[in-house]
């Protein structure tokens, strides 16, 4: 698991805080569907489909 301390300060800010956050969701093999809720969440909020 990433520390939030690992990502700030990065540019562009935006992509790292998606990808700590990412980097939190548990997914083991063949069980992906948290992260895979997760990014589609983030698509609809940006008018993504």
């Amino acid at each position: 698991m990433i520390l939030k301390e690992t990502v700030e300060g990065l540019q562009p800010q935006e992509l790292w805080e998606h990808f700590y956050e990412i980097s939190q969701i548990p997914r083991c093999s063949k069980q992906e569907d948290k992260i895979r809720e997760h990014v589609i969440e983030i698509a609809k909020r940006n008018g993504l489909e």
